[in-house]
């Protein structure tokens, strides 16, 4: 219950565009959050509601602010929040949303996972990050079988095991990052 009233009252007290909560990256983040939450818990059918309201509001006004002017991680993470919100949602305008996730991820994951499986801004740090957000996706991907994303799913799935091992590599013996 606590969890849910604190979701409410950040809807209560941001309404849209508030500025730093309204940013696309703490969008995308808050987006892929809920949604796992949603996911995992029981909520009041009330509360709910409330809760999907926003998101979808959220969603929208990510779409119109997708981060094109930083790329890099940013990008991917507005990328992977309107993956989640196209497979949490169904209907037209959720397949606009995975559609356009998709293009965006399918594009970031190409250009930031290196052949060697290193991200492209040579931070351990930010390659844990994109992993960590690639293996989200294998999981609501797999969880959702929907045969048409197999191609998507193929291609992070490759992705991943290269950058698996590359975090192996720059992981010291006391296992923490370089």
């Amino acid at each position: 219950r606590c969890a849910v009233d604190l979701i409410k009252d950040w809807i209560d007290k941001n309404p849209a565009g508030a500025p730093d909560a309204w940013d696309p990256f703490p969008i995308s983040l808050r987006l892929v959050n809920w949604i796992k939450f949603l996911c995992l818990n029981d909520v009041p059918e009330e509360d709910r509601v409330v809760i999907v309201d926003s998101m979808v509001c959220q969603t929208r006004w990510l779409l119109k602010h997708l981060e094109y002017h930083l790329l890099g991680n940013h990008l991917f993470k507005n990328g992977k929040a309107l993956v989640f919100m196209g497979l949490f949602f169904k209907g037209l305008e959720a397949e606009k949303w995975l559609k356009k996730g998709l293009e965006v991820v399918g594009k970031e994951v190409d250009e930031q996972v290196l052949f060697d499986g290193g991200h492209f801004e040579r931070s351990p740090m930010y390659h844990s990050m994109v992993l960590e957000d690639c293996l989200d996706l294998l999981n609501i991907v797999d969880a959702k079988k929907k045969l048409a994303l197999q191609g998507f799913a193929d291609i992070l799935e490759e992705k991943t095991g290269k950058m698996a091992g590359f975090l192996f590599s720059m992981t010291h013996p006391d296992s923490q990052i370089s």
